[in-house]
């Protein structure tokens, strides 16, 4: 039932044949990506899950859409978005200097993180050269990747890991996202080559430390940007969505987890094959074993303290109680420095139990809806669209970080708004430019 809401609700968010990303579909999407994944996969394995788990996972979507249909978010309008011109509220320079200043910014913070250049930049020049083999990258990658997001839990170095991590991710989607925009806009060769280059450094940067999500959802947030400007072209989806692959197999090369099928003749489909059931399964594999281990008394409800603790633990070097994903390592036998993340359906069963899950999600599709109207009433400004493409896509990962994953994201959003915009008004001021307010404007029609 849940699931035909929601693709009867997703239909009718269309404008023609064309669909445009909104916070809802993606949303539903992600969450039968990340959950309805691992029923399957027993399913197909003729070892069907309990009829209770099938229950929680069934009926948290569905209170999620019944809190969206319930708070109005069927209502939306996409046609009176789409009429809109794209327009400009400053001069070209603003968006110029913005972009410059704001990437001076962001190399400074990478090259602090990474203490130098990110290390995939390193790997990838040592495999052309020859200087290193496939097991000795794959082993410095490894422990690149645990260095650069796990050992401060363990008593390692602390760099900003959670604050200067978020805003490279943020940072570089909201530059590429505004050069971009000025390229299809103007269509001139500095906005071309400019673009180039921060797409460029938007990968090395990113996935500087062998972790594949990032450019995975930096993909996925440009493919949001354009729906909220222009058609998309199926066949670009498709183009995107076959090179995103590509990316994540050449970044699986590195791993220690397939090193010792490198030389398997079938190495390629075994590849494809991890990938496929990473995506497919994820985290959602650990909602189960939460599920499990309260309802057998192995774990305890904590009746809010996760969500207390993750609190606290949003604050840049606070640190406060051990994640869950920690404690559900310890008792499903993996190493210490294994992290088992759940989903928040599985935080939420964590803290709350079933009854949680259901208020929760239904909350949450009640925000969604909220919110989504907000970013539709507002004009197609440049940089309206570069936040409202960023709220819509931390919005969809709510499934994952929950509100307050989603609030302290929102506030390095803001943080990043302002410091471009600090960086475009004060130095767009030392120069002139022939592109004044309105020049960018364009109305497309659909």
């Amino acid at each position: 039932m849940g699931l035909f809401w929601f693709l009867s609700l997703t239909y009718r968010q269309r404008y023609t044949k064309y669909f445009i990303i909104t916070p809802f579909s993606l949303f539903g999407f992600q969450e039968i990506l990340s959950i309805w994944g691992v029923p399957l996969n027993y399913a197909f394995k003729d070892m069907p899950l309990g009829g209770w788990e099938i229950l929680v996972i069934g009926s948290a979507f569905l209170a999620f859409i019944t809190g969206y249909f319930l708070a109005g978010g069927s209502n939306l309008s996409i046609k009176s978005y789409l009429s809109q011109p794209i327009t400009a509220k400053y001069s070209a320079q603003y968006y110029f200097m913005g972009v410059l200043f704001s990437v001076f910014i962001l190399i400074a913070l990478g090259v602090y993180y990474y203490r130098g250049a990110p290390p995939l930049g390193f790997s990838v020049f040592s495999l052309l050269s020859g200087d290193a083999s496939i097991g000795e990258l794959a082993g410095f990658m490894s422990a690149q990747r645990f260095e650069l997001t796990k050992s401060h839990w363990f008593g390692g170095e602390y760099r900003g890991q959670g604050i200067i991590t978020t805003i490279q991710r943020l940072g570089w989607r909201f530059v590429f996202a505004v050069s971009l925009i000025m390229y299809l806009k103007l269509k001139t060769k500095k906005w071309l080559n400019l673009t180039i280059l921060i797409g460029s450094l938007t990968i090395m940067f990113q996935a500087g430390a062998g972790e594949r999500g990032p450019f995975v959802f930096s993909v996925l947030y440009v493919l949001i940007v354009l729906s909220m400007m222009q058609k998309i072209k199926p066949r670009y989806v498709f183009i995107l969505s076959v090179l995103g692959f590509a990316f994540l197999m050449g970044m699986t090369y590195f791993s220690t987890k397939v090193s010792f099928a490198r030389d398997s003749p079938a190495f390629v489909q075994k590849l494809a094959s991890q990938l496929i059931e990473r995506i497919l399964l994820g985290n959602s594999i650990h909602d189960l074993e939460t599920i499990e281990f309260i309802d057998s008394g192995i774990m305890e409800k904590r009746f809010g303290m996760n969500h207390i603790e993750h609190f606290v633990s949003s604050f840049p070097g606070v640190r406060m109680g051990e994640p869950l994903c920690y404690r559900l390592s310890a008792l499903n036998g993996s190493t210490p420095e294994t992290c088992s993340g759940s989903t928040y359906l599985g935080f939420v069963y964590s803290d709350f139990g079933y009854l949680g899950v259901l208020v929760i999600f239904f909350f949450i599709g009640a925000f969604l809806a909220y919110v989504q109207k907000l970013i539709f009433n507002k004009e197609r400004d440049i940089i309206i669209i570069v936040m409202s493409s960023m709220i819509t896509f931390y919005l969809s990962f709510m499934g994952d970080n929950g509100f307050i994953g989603f609030l302290s994201n929102m506030v390095m959003v803001i943080f990043f708004w302002g410091l471009f915009h600090l960086f475009g008004s004060f130095f767009s001021q030392i120069s002139t430019s022939p592109l004044s307010r309105g020049d960018i404007s364009l109305k497309r029609e659909y």
